[in-house]
């Protein structure tokens, strides 16, 4: 089984909205994500091409939480492979695609991660010519 560790393919920054919502790692391999985040990544997954399957039986939603949880691992179906994404606690559902939805996926997320290091720039371009001096002390409150 190969894995497509989402948040190592999209190398997040700490600015923007999807690179920003994949969050570390912790040391057991595992995501923590909010469900916003979550609705992000399957939006673009949608997108990508990746087909919904919604966990309506006891048996899948038993098989759904057996895999890992709001990542993106790859699988071989015979000799294809298929790429999978599982969400268990959000919209209880699979996400399935095949090589070119992933590719897909994958271009979608770096131009994402190109918009968010884009507004990033702008936000701190602009943050320069802020004239602290004009203003007074800031103390953190109003």
């Amino acid at each position: 089984m190969m894995n497509m560790n989402a948040a190592t393919r999209l190398r997040p920054n700490w600015a923007g909205s999807l690179t920003t919502l994949l969050v570390a790692f912790t040391a057991s391999g595992c995501a923590t994500m909010e469900k916003g985040q979550v609705t992000e990544v399957e939006q673009m997954l949608i997108a990508a091409g990746f087909e919904e399957k919604l966990a309506d039986t006891p048996e899948k939603m038993a098989h759904l939480q057996s895999l890992p949880q709001l990542d993106i691992t790859g699988h071989k179906d015979g000799d294809t492979p298929r790429f999978v994404y599982a969400d268990a606690t959000y919209c209880q559902c699979l996400y399935v695609g095949d090589q070119a939805a992933y590719k897909r996926y994958q271009d979608y997320a770096r131009k994402n991660s190109k918009m968010d290091q884009q507004r990033q720039q702008t936000m701190w371009n602009h943050a320069n010519r802020m004239r602290w001096d004009m203003w007074g002390p800031y103390g953190g409150g109003l």
